[in-house]
């Protein structure tokens, strides 16, 4: 039908819309896992990143995470908050430092869309995530309900 072909280009184009941001943003494809596409990335923060986005059944894209190395100096990590300050405003601290075995921050914007910037515990890397929560429990949700059925 129609209306289903003109749905089916709109889930096109909201992919083709991110990844031509992907390029103007100098991120390099790797490959795709599922739902996942994978990049890397050397000229966004202090630290090089491997970049994860994940979309969902209507090809919207839920959630992007940069994943960090090892932190060798002392200000990369604290240089990358400063960024996202500067973008976005004053971080909510939950835990620890950048130099702590574990820290998170976290940043809300008005559209919906949350920020974390995080370390857990015996982790080596940092990750940056923007997500929209609600959407991405659905997904998540989705997903399982699939699997499990």
């Amino acid at each position: 039908s129609t209306q289903s072909r003109s749905s089916a280009a709109s889930d096109v184009y909201k992919r083709q819309e991110f990844a031509e941001g992907v390029k103007s943003a100098h991120l390099n494809f790797k490959k795709t896992l599922g739902y996942k596409q994978i990049y890397e990335t050397r000229s966004m923060f202090a630290l090089p990143a491997t970049v994860v986005s994940l979309f969902n059944y209507d090809s919207e894209l839920v959630m992007l995470q940069f994943i960090f190395p090892v932190n060798n100096t002392t200000n990369a990590y604290k240089n990358i908050r400063k960024q996202m300050d500067q973008a976005y405003g004053a971080h909510t601290r939950i835990v620890g430092y950048e130099l702590s075995p574990k820290f998170e921050y976290r940043w809300a914007l008005n559209d919906g869309v949350k920020i974390t910037f995080k370390r857990r515990r015996g982790s080596e890397r940092a990750r940056l995530t923007y997500s929209l929560p609600k959407k991405a429990k659905a997904f998540l949700y989705q997903q399982g309900f699939q699997q499990a059925g």
